[in-house]
């Protein structure tokens, strides 16, 4: 699967790609303006209408909580929860954070009800 991603996402070439992606999302502002398209299509998150939660680091420098809230203000969705994860933008991969993000996760699902396969669960990311 991810060769097929890898394949199909970097075929301009992966630095291509990041300075694409970096000045469409940090510097334009794409997604929040709604001016971001993907494949040719326009992406319009107000759009999304499925329950969402919100999973951030308390210390993320890099996605602050700050730079995030707004965009997940604009989601079309009015079934949105939010998680506030200890630690900072890559601790979320340590055994405690791991913990608190699938306990949210698994309260999120259950809370609605949400039917998954134990290999469904297994895959699932353990941060959003």
């Amino acid at each position: 699967m991810f060769d097929r991603w890898a394949t199909d996402t970097l075929a301009a070439g992966p630095a291509r790609y990041f300075r694409t992606i970096t000045k469409d999302l940090m510097w334009d502002n794409k997604l929040y303006n709604d001016a971001m398209s993907v494949g040719g299509r326009k992406a319009d998150i107000s759009e999304i209408t499925v329950p969402i939660l919100h999973a951030v680091a308390e210390h993320d420098h890099i996605v602050p909580y700050d730079a995030a809230k707004p965009l997940i203000q604009k989601i079309g969705s009015t079934d949105k929860e939010e998680v506030i994860l200890k630690g900072g933008h890559v601790q979320p991969g340590r055994r405690r954070q791991r913990h608190q993000a699938a306990v949210a996760e698994t309260r999120f699902m259950v809370r609605r009800e949400v039917d998954m396969s134990p290999s469904d669960i297994r895959s699932y990311p353990l941060h959003v």
